[in-house]
């Protein structure tokens, strides 16, 4: 016979996710107050030049071209689980 429902499980459960999103809320207002003025200042210099903006685009567009050439192009996805590959495989058909 399958396993009943448990209250006490659930909200042990519950308890569980609540504290986690406690504790990532936490550290995420820690971050924002005490960590982002410290980066803001220290990266305003660079922040302020002309073209700043794109740099982030232009990288996510190379470093995910990169990927694709080494998982497709070589031998690379060799390395990768055999349900990846699986998966790899089938969207490139």
């Amino acid at each position: 016979m399958p396993d009943c429902f448990s209250g006490s499980g659930a909200l042990k459960g519950w308890g569980y996710v609540l504290s986690v999103f406690v504790v990532v809320g936490l550290i995420g207002w820690a971050i924002q107050r005490y960590v982002a003025p410290v980066l803001q200042k220290a990266l305003s210099k660079w922040t302020d030049r002309r073209g700043s903006g794109l740099w982030l685009p232009i990288c996510s567009v190379v470093v995910g071209g990169l990927l694709i050439f080494l998982l497709v192009g070589t031998g690379l996805k060799n390395l990768l689980p055999d349900n990846m590959t699986t998966r790899l495989d089938g969207a490139l058909e």
